[in-house]
């Protein structure tokens, strides 16, 4: 059995995946197996996949029909066969000693490890680091609190740069919602952080390059409206409900809600911006976010938002006076 299990699902990322695959074979920790989930690609990136498990015995490649990230995901966490598993996107790389700083994490006290990450753009070039290097456990509360106060990077919602323990997937049955095609990387971690019983290791070293493309899901947000985007509100929803049947903390909880909210008015915010007119949507967005977070706090968030927006106004009116 391998000690870890690197999942990495593939759909029509030929440009990108000879080096994506080549930093994980590369990798200073040695001891993985890499599964190659190729979600029904149309391009060269399925015969990529065979050339390199041709090569190397450590890789090993699902053939599918196209499903989604998701799928191809809850596919590798099916053939998986490593005590621990880390995921990665083809289009992406692991940092030549990634799996090492995370494997230093391991123990019996610990169900998570997470770690750093760089940001570069699509030439390479950095744009996001941190220079902070710390490394202790976590309790499970404060790993929770990680994904919506970050204490060191912008934000830790990302699953690529993290370790989760087999076994704990599969025995509380934790896998990608299907149906969520925004967010559904936190929805799973915070499922994952609130069913585990042990603590976190949290160290801040990168580990991970990523890769902001300028023809990403989340750079064409700024282009047009998506109507999957209404599932990040369906995300953070359900990861409000896994918050709060773990602790009964009003703070958590407090945290959780109003990313609900936020989600609600980020979609709000976009079907203005691309004049998109369907009330039906909006209702059943309202409806759910009161059968959710409470007709009271509902109503505090927006008189608290009108108060933001009032007192903007008249700074800028004079700041330009």
């Amino acid at each position: 059995m391998s000690k870890i299990s690197i999942i990495v699902p593939i759909y029509n990322t030929e440009q990108y995946l000879p080096r994506c695959i080549d930093s994980i074979l590369s990798q200073s920790f040695t001891d993985f197996e890499l599964l190659l989930i190729d979600d029904g690609s149309i391009d060269g990136s399925g015969a990529i996949c065979d050339a390199f498990a041709e090569k190397d015995n450590r890789v090993r490649v699902l053939h599918k029909d196209n499903g989604g990230v998701s799928s191809a995901r809850n596919i590798g966490l099916i053939e998986a066969k490593g005590e621990w598993i880390c995921f990665a996107d083809s289009d992406d790389e692991l940092l030549p000693d990634g799996l090492k700083v995370m494997a230093e994490g391991i123990s019996k006290e610990v169900s998570l490890v997470m770690a750093g990450y760089v940001i570069c753009d699509d030439n390479g070039k950095l744009i996001y680091s941190i220079d902070k290097l710390i490394s202790y456990l976590i309790d499970p509360r404060q790993a929770v609190k990680e994904m919506f106060i970050p204490t060191d990077y912008g934000y830790y919602g990302y699953i690529w740069c993290k370790l989760f323990r087999l076994s704990e997937i599969r025995k509380n049955k934790i896998r990608f919602s299907e149906d969520v095609f925004f967010d559904e990387d936190r929805l799973f971690l915070t499922q994952y952080i609130c069913a585990m019983e042990k603590s976190a290791y949290y160290n801040t070293k990168p580990v991970y390059m990523y890769y902001e493309r300028s023809g990403s899901a989340m750079m064409l947000l700024k282009k047009r409206f998506n109507p999957q985007f209404v599932t990040d509100f369906d995300a953070q929803v359900m990861i409000t409900e896994s918050v709060s049947s773990r602790f009964l903390d009003g703070e958590l909880k407090e945290l959780a809600d109003y990313e609900v909210y936020r989600s609600y008015r980020r979609i709000v915010g976009m079907m203005d911006d691309f004049q998109v007119d369907d009330k039906s949507l909006l209702h059943q967005l309202r409806s759910k976010l009161i059968s959710t977070i409470g007709r009271g706090k509902y109503i505090n968030y927006e008189y608290q938002r009108d108060k933001r927006r009032v007192h903007n106004k008249l700074k800028k009116i004079l700041c330009h006076g």
